[in-house]
């Protein structure tokens, strides 16, 4: 399970920005201690998994880290660093990213409106082309 930790959002007490577990280029953290770390501090968290996830290679890929951990512990540490390690070079060469607030919603992105808006928008082109199903 994912878990999301609630954030405010800078200087807008109404709006909050949702964080998916601790990065692990951030802090190594196994994602069971985050969620200790917030339960204990009393911080809010979502433990549900996206409803958009179901399917995705992603949470195969988690499940897979997962039973080698168990089965050997520190796998995923090894995994982790090794690959940081291997990919220096290529994170050197990154160019900075200016992060800034989508204008609709206040989550951060690179643009002016965020993905979700975006795709948001083409929903609602998409279903504004759409004649209403005939009644029956």
């Amino acid at each position: 399970m994912g878990l999301t930790v609630v954030i405010p959002s800078a200087g807008r007490a109404d709006r909050v920005r949702a964080v998916k577990a601790i990065r692990a280029d951030v802090l190594c953290v196994p994602e069971s201690e985050a969620a200790a770390y917030a339960f204990l501090r009393r911080i809010d968290y979502i433990v549900e998994e996206c409803p958009f996830a179901k399917g995705a290679t992603s949470i195969a890929h988690k499940e897979i880290l997962n039973r080698m951990e168990e089965a050997s512990p520190g796998a995923k540490h090894n995994f982790l660093f090794g690959f940081l390690e291997k990919a220096r070079p290529a994170f050197e060469r990154a160019e900075a990213v200016q992060l800034n607030e989508c204008a609709r919603c206040g989550q951060v992105t690179t643009g002016t409106v965020c993905a979700f808006c975006k795709l948001a928008d083409q929903v609602k082109r998409a279903a504004a082309d759409v004649p209403p199903a005939p009644e029956q």
